[in-house]
């Protein structure tokens, strides 16, 4: 484990990870997927450690040492995909052509229940002309906005026109 509690010894960590990585040598795979849509070379090491018949991932032949990665993939296939996208597309190696299914997010029952009632009693308080939803959360870091670019766009928003603001997650 990475931050191992206080009464695991460093050495257990080491002994544990040797055991695990031993284990999974003994496997035997045919194949290993390096998932994610660029080349990661610790994930290239840890594959070679195993010694699959094959190692299939994203390369940048330019920059990369791919040598090891005998299925690859050019890394700039990879670069308007969603990270979803773009692992599933690994599958192409293994000729499996297919896109991943859609994305469906269901809450659990017990956070559901009235909820959507809370929502609407607070809305239904004030008069307001328009409610204006704001997606504060971003996947990509170079997509994500600062903190305190919303609370400034939040404010100018209700002291100019005095809207509402729903934040969404």
């Amino acid at each position: 484990s990475k931050h191992p509690d206080d009464k695991t010894s460093l050495w257990s960590v080491y002994r544990d990870k040797i055991r695990l990585t031993w284990q999974l040598r003994t496997e035997k795979f045919d194949y290993i997927i390096l998932a994610g849509s660029t080349f990661t070379g610790r994930a290239l090491k840890f594959a070679q450690i195993l010694k699959p018949k094959h190692i299939i991932g994203y390369c940048n032949e330019e920059k990369d040492d791919c040598k090891a990665i005998d299925l690859p993939l050019p890394t700039a296939s990879a670069k308007d995909k969603h990270e979803t996208e773009a692992t599933f597309a690994l599958l192409e190696k293994l000729d499996i052509h297919q896109s991943p299914g859609s994305t469906l997010i269901v809450p659990a029952p017990e956070y559901c229940l009235g909820a959507s009632e809370q929502v609407a009693t607070a809305f239904m308080k004030q008069s307001y002309e328009s409610i204006i939803g704001i997606h504060i959360s971003a996947r990509k870091p170079s997509s994500r906005w600062a903190i305190n670019n919303y609370a400034s766009l939040i404010q100018r928003l209700y002291e100019n026109n005095k809207e509402s603001v729903f934040l969404l997650f």
